[in-house]
């Protein structure tokens, strides 16, 4: 969604995705092809209230030599956005990232991606193996941030209606 994001001495509204560990931004929903920005969170990652700014907060990379301060449009939303990064932030210490043919997949650390099954306009999907459940095969998919914004805009995944 839209925030407001700090850059120097202004502010500038941006359009965030928070993908997994991975948060990036946009120049706006339209142009979802060319990435701005991107912090990968981890373990380590913090954040914390801005109070310099209404509605204010700043996501702090691991050691604190980098921030990013942000704005939402109403206290409502910047608690939404602040207790999604703290979620993927938790989550973080049970994920790795694993590169496949050129794509990144943030997976929880118990699985392992075997090979490739197909690839289209929206995203790969590859087989990978449970190693916590051996018995179980997973599926694995990536999809393109195009996809997931046009997911957004219907309301979720239509698969599941």
């Amino acid at each position: 969604g839209n925030l407001s994001k700090k850059g120097g001495m202004r502010w500038q509204t941006r359009y965030f995705v928070l993908d997994g560990c991975k948060l990036r931004y946009y120049k706006d929903m339209s142009d979802l092809s060319h990435v701005r920005g991107e912090l990968s969170l981890d373990s380590k990652s913090t954040v914390a209230n801005l109070t310099s700014k209404t509605n204010g907060f700043q996501v702090v990379l691991a050691g604190g030599g980098q921030a990013l301060k942000l704005a939402a449009e109403s206290a409502a939303v910047a608690k939404l956005w602040k207790e999604a990064l703290t979620t993927a932030i938790e989550n973080a210490s049970a994920m790795h990232t694993v590169n496949m043919q050129g794509e990144e997949f943030v997976i929880d650390e118990h699985y392992e991606l075997v090979k490739k099954v197909g690839a289209g306009a929206y995203g790969m999907v590859c087989a990978g193996t449970d190693t916590k459940n051996v018995e179980y095969n997973a599926e694995l998919s990536r999809t393109t941030p195009e996809l997931e914004a046009e997911l957004d805009a219907a309301g979720g995944d239509p698969s599941e209606e």
